[in-house]
């Protein structure tokens, strides 16, 4: 029994042996197949002629192409050539120019010097220079709408107000993508010129194909017409590279504004495939035969290295090496020069105006002289008050203090207003008060009291006072309230002249 036993674990062993050599032996095969399919599948190349001009252009003179077709087309590639060479001039002479070269920031250090800081420019409603409103993102300037203003927003644009959300990493991945369309075309150029140079060189014939299919089959080109073809796809070639130049500077250089990268990189992909647009107007026939011509087969190139992907890698390395290149020669130029004219109009010292007298003596003073915060600023009675002129309806329903009745917050003029509006405007502070005080009947009497919009005034702009009252601050109704303020706050003088001391 033991000696069966034996005999049979070693039949039973033997057959798992060859089992197993069996199982070895198609996975082998099976991988030798795997190698064979995946090396032929990268070996084989095949071109198609498109709907491109250029394809178009390499039947010109074509046996089967009548001549009329034949100079037609020729006359088409003139045109491709023409709108390209067009673009390449303009781009060339004007969109390549640096946008914030030295003799610009020159020209914003002026604007900044003359008119930014200047007195005139001046916000009674928000006590800042007109420098620190186009400087803030959030300010609306109405009298910079374009100009100095829209520079200023495109520079904070592209600077961003993040660190890696901005224009120049827009603008990187606008050449990258730029990059790879002309890659594109330079790897469909290079397969096109290396199926037509495999073909048979022989008289040039095409003739359907055998299988009853109904395509066309390009048995052979003659010597001339393969040099005929060589010297368009060198010229597509040539086209697209001068374009590829000139476009990433037109990317770079012409304009920093955000929405004006994204349309230009539009822009090179529309002059890139003018070829595409023309082929329209290419004859019937032509593109009957292009329709209906078979793939053209192109030899193996060292498409592969040690399984390597050797045209693939090639791309990348070209991308890659495009992208740094324009990194250091072009856009940290262009970035540190947006820096230097952003610290032109926006660096330095912002809230102060200045004025000069017939002697070009310069006078300056803190466009917010009393310091107070930008959101008390607009609590200041005058804000108030021209929003409720703006909107009646918030003017209270009922008085303060001694008024009764709603009271506005402006002194409004009827008769002759226009011109009493001009010459008040024009006042200085002796004259204003002055004013104030005739409104009041007096000229050295405490107002508060007696006259209610002078009171509501008051009361509206006390949360902006200089001195910051508390939360818990209450309404005024008198001069004694006033009287602790008087040598702080400039209105409590003019409206309380005779507590303060006349």
């Amino acid at each position: 029994a033991a000696c069966i036993t034996a005999g049979s674990d070693s039949k039973a062993e033997a057959a798992l042996d060859i089992a197993r050599e069996g199982a070895d032996k198609v996975s082998s095969e099976t991988a030798q197949d795997d190698d064979q399919f995946f090396a032929e599948a990268a070996s084989d190349t095949e071109c198609q002629l498109g709907d491109s001009l250029w394809d178009a252009a390499l039947f010109i003179g074509f046996p089967r192409v009548h001549p009329v077709d034949s100079v037609f087309m020729a006359l088409l590639v003139a045109v491709n050539l023409f709108a390209q060479i067009i673009f390449l001039g303009i781009t060339w002479f004007v969109f390549t120019q640096r946008q914030f070269s030295p003799d610009y920031r020159e020209k914003l250090e002026s604007w900044r010097i003359n008119i930014g800081h200047s007195v005139k420019y001046w916000d009674p409603l928000t006590f800042t220079s007109l420098t620190q409103r186009i400087c803030d993102p959030d300010a609306f300037v109405p009298e910079m709408s374009s100009g100095t203003s829209t520079v200023i927003s495109q520079i904070q644009e592209y600077l961003g107000l993040h660190s890696f959300f901005n224009g120049p990493s827009l603008l990187k991945v606008s050449l990258v993508l730029w990059t790879l369309t002309i890659v594109r075309d330079f790897a469909r150029s290079w397969d096109l010129l290396r199926a037509l140079r495999a073909l048979p060189t022989k008289p040039t014939r095409v003739h359907p194909t055998p299988d009853g299919s109904g395509l066309l089959k390009l048995a052979g080109l003659s010597r001339a017409r393969k040099a005929w073809a060589a010297s368009v796809v060198i010229l597509r070639v040539v086209s697209s590279a001068v374009l590829f130049v000139l476009g990433c500077e037109f990317l770079i250089f012409y304009s920093i504004s955000v929405a004006d990268i994204i349309l230009n990189a539009v822009a090179l992909e529309i002059v890139l495939n003018i070829d595409e647009a023309l082929f329209i107007l290419v004859p019937h026939r032509v593109r009957r035969i292009i329709e209906k011509l078979e793939p053209l087969p192109a030899p193996a190139g060292l498409s592969n290295i040690c399984r390597i992907d050797v045209r693939t890698l090639g791309f990348f390395v070209l991308t890659a090496l495009t992208l740094i290149i324009c990194e250091a020669t072009a856009i940290q130029d262009v970035r540190a020069e947006v820096l230097a004219a952003n610290s032109t109009l926006c660096g330095g010292r912002q809230d102060f105006v200045y004025g000069m007298d017939p002697l070009y003596f310069v006078y300056v003073s803190a466009s917010n002289p009393y310091g107070s915060a930008s959101e008390k600023v607009g609590k200041y009675g005058h804000v108030n008050g021209i929003n409720e002129t703006i909107y009646p309806d918030l003017v209270p329903a009922s008085g303060l203090g001694l008024a009764a009745v709603p009271t506005p917050l402006v002194f409004e003029f009827e008769a002759n207003g226009m011109e009493e509006v001009k010459i008040r405007d024009t006042f200085d502070l002796e004259t204003a008060s002055a004013s104030i005080q005739k409104a009041g009947s007096t000229t050295c009497g405490d107002l508060l009291a007696t006259v209610p919009i002078v009171q509501r005034f008051v009361n509206a702009s006390i949360d902006a006072a200089p001195w910051a009252p508390s939360a818990a601050a209450t309404a005024v109704s008198s001069c004694t309230d006033l009287a602790p303020h008087c040598a702080t706050w400039r209105l409590a003088r003019v409206v309380c002249p005779e507590t303060c001391g006349c």
